[in-house]
């Protein structure tokens, strides 16, 4: 491929993966922040390194199945935001909170407590995904009664919890 012959040619492709790979990283660690309040365990994001990494391996001098290693570098480039994006949770937290509010007949009555980042989502056992380790966390004040409440952000499962998680 002509393109491999010049040293310019392949330093352009690799800073142009290099920068995509960083905007993919930046995009879906903002996203599981802000959006997911980091439910998605986001060392999976780390994949996005192995992008730049995979594509100068392909041009390490040699010649030989130089086709097949480009189009395995395209799939590679193609499928890692594919899996990443489908294994992001069904529900984001404010979706949680809809769910939540939903449960109690008289909505305009709800006051959510805010809590912290880390504060809004609790460990769990057996999510049934590799990439999700989390239950959102809502800490209500309802007719003058505190209600605790997580949300399944695989299912969209709200539980009821007998008492707070966290302590403060």
């Amino acid at each position: 491929m002509e393109i491999f012959a010049n040293e310019k040619g392949k330093k352009i492709i690799a800073i142009t993966i290099t920068l995509v790979s960083i905007l993919e990283l930046a995009y879906f660690s903002n996203k599981s922040f802000k959006d997911y309040r980091k439910v998605y365990d986001i060392g999976f994001l780390a994949l996005f390194i192995v992008q730049p990494i995979a594509f100068i391996s392909l041009y390490n001098g040699k010649k030989s199945y130089l086709k097949i290693r480009m189009i395995s570098f395209i799939l590679l480039m193609l499928i890692i935001p594919t899996v990443i994006y489908i294994s992001l949770p069904n529900y984001t937290y404010s979706e949680g909170k809809e769910i939540v509010k939903n449960e109690f007949e008289r909505m305009d009555d709800i006051v959510f407590i805010n809590k912290s980042i880390d504060k809004s989502t609790v460990p769990v056992k057996d999510s049934g995904s590799l990439f999700v380790d989390r239950s959102y966390y809502y800490e209500i004040k309802y007719e003058g009664n505190n209600i605790y409440y997580i949300v399944d952000p695989l299912k969209g499962r709200a539980i009821e919890l007998e008492e707070k998680y966290w302590l403060n």
